[in-house]
């Protein structure tokens, strides 16, 4: 179509093209063409642009005939020559260009060719993304744990062979999950912060509750990256705000508090992380019970505090020993509907697992506690990676367990 415009009367339509735009063709085309309206409306508003869309750009019935160096060489310089690839991502929490070979090739080529990546979703689309991930920032690791590239699939086998037989040339797949992983991570917290700069500065009540959830959220996001100074950073700041918008005894308050108190047990900073895992325990019983779930995992927490600064008896104490038979079967029961709702991979499942390890591991219950630390390493390893905090204290929780066992 391009050709022919080129030499129409519409020759001023055809210009050198500045954006590849990376989709999956079993989307709905409507939706497609609403993404790629609405980032140029909201993104780049003003700006001059003209896009690389291969519905209308080149034939998709002649890929066998391009020879291999077509691939890693013709492909990658015409990527490079527009350094800007928007990928369209539908639905966002499980988005079918991540199962697509052409569009994970595409992505590849952005990488490799260090071009500007950005993300596409209809105006409802996106609304959802936000409002999802503002209820619970860590649903995006659960998108993520389902990037696969191994495993896409492309109409055309020969295309699909010649993708896979360039990714594990060049790169391997693990290393090109791990390189998706890292690139959608930086830009759902990119996202956000974007939303967050843009909010005016709060007059109401209300405005002022939506950016402490909006900083929450973002705090969560960076914790989950691995970056612990930006998320304590930002959970400090909650806490002080949530204690004067909510009070110190509101939900929301002791969300933030029991969060910090957990980045500083990452950080090891256990002398501030006791203080507010005692006040988080005090005020959560107070406020809820003492046989609640929360009241339960703010006691294991405290525990594990006194626990990591050798504080043994006193570890003992906070882990009322009669508690433990009301304990177990919440967490157990807490575990088990999470994995039916959210499934075996998801981050709330691997956490509550780990947490009912820890306690396994209290009871001296070490052949319960061994295969759950194990499989929470396992996951974490996969999703986050060897490298990332959640995965080194996983390696260090292990090695509690077998130092317990003397082994």
């Amino acid at each position: 179509m391009c050709a022919y415009l080129a030499i129409s009367v519409q020759a001023e339509s055809v210009r050198t093209a500045t954006w590849f735009i990376s989709h999956a063709w079993s989307c709905e085309f409507m939706k497609v063409v609403d993404s790629i309206f609405d980032f140029f409306e909201k993104d780049q508003p003003g700006n001059d642009f003209t896009i690389w869309f291969d519905v209308f750009s080149n034939s998709q019935h002649d890929t066998n005939s391009k020879p291999s160096d077509w691939w890693t060489g013709t492909f990658m310089n015409a990527v490079a020559t527009l350094e800007n690839v928007l990928m369209i991502m539908i639905p966002w929490e499980d988005p079918i260009p991540l199962k697509r070979a052409w569009c994970v090739f595409e992505f590849y080529a952005c990488v490799f060719t260090k071009s500007r990546f950005e993300i596409g979703m209809p105006s409802s689309e996106r609304e959802r993304f936000f409002s999802d991930l503002q209820l619970d920032a860590t649903k995006y690791l659960y998108m993520l744990s389902q990037v696969k590239s191994e495993k896409s699939e492309a109409r055309e086998k020969f295309d699909k062979d010649a993708i896979h037989d360039v990714i594990r040339k060049e790169v391997g797949f693990t290393n090109m999950d791990s390189m998706m992983f890292t690139v959608f991570q930086k830009w759902m917290i990119d996202a956000f912060e974007d939303q967050i700069r843009s909010m005016t500065e709060p007059v109401t009540r209300h405005e002022e509750e939506a950016l402490i959830r909006w900083k929450f959220s973002l705090a969560q996001l960076f914790r989950a990256h691995g970056d612990l100074d930006e998320s304590e950073r930002l959970f400090v700041v909650c806490l002080e705000s949530s204690k004067r918008i909510f009070g110190e005894d509101h939900q929301n308050t002791l969300a933030t508090n029991n969060n910090l108190s957990e980045i500083y047990i990452q950080k090891g900073r256990f002398d501030l992380a006791e203080p507010l895992a005692l006040d988080c325990l005090k005020r959560t019983e107070r406020t809820v019970g003492a046989d609640h779930h929360s009241t339960l995992a703010s006691l294991n927490g405290l525990a594990l505090v006194c626990e990591s600064q050798g504080k043994y008896n006193l570890a003992e104490s906070v882990q009322v020993p009669e508690k433990y038979d009301l304990a177990e079967p919440l967490y157990y029961e807490c575990l088990e509907r999470t994995k039916l709702k959210l499934g075996l991979i998801h981050p709330s499942k691997i956490s509550l697992a780990n947490n009912l390890a820890f306690l396994y591991k209290s009871q001296n219950k070490y052949d319960l506690a061994e295969p759950l630390f194990l499989d929470c390493l396992e996951k974490r390893t996969k999703i986050l990676g060897k490298n990332h905090p959640s995965t080194l204290a996983s390696i260090y929780n292990l090695a509690g367990l077998y130092e317990a066992q003397e082994k």
